[in-house]
């Protein structure tokens, strides 16, 4: 005849220290991570990025976005010093 088993496996202290280290560890919820928050320029006081003038209130006029970074420019002549010393570091 078959003998009987103890309960699905016989526990020692060994079994009951690697269970209890499996369920204390594993991926369980971390650290939440915070959010990078977006901000701008306008409303600020800031200098152009080309000439250096001082804007006293920067609007989103005098913001000006090439290859992916926002400068902050006080006019279309400024901008475009700034596109074209841009292009020539890239070259």
């Amino acid at each position: 005849m078959l003998q009987r088993l103890p309960w699905p496996f016989p526990v020692s202290p060994l079994w009951a220290m690697l269970l209890l280290a499996l369920i204390c560890s594993g991926c369980g919820r971390g650290k939440v991570q915070p959010l990078p928050a977006v901000t701008t320029a306008v409303g600020t006081k800031s200098p152009c990025a080309n000439c250096e003038k001082m804007i006293e209130g920067v609007t989103e006029k005098n913001l000006f976005t090439y290859k992916g970074v926002q400068y902050v420019v006080c006019d279309k002549k400024c901008a475009q010093a700034i596109r074209e010393w841009i292009d020539m570091l890239d070259e």
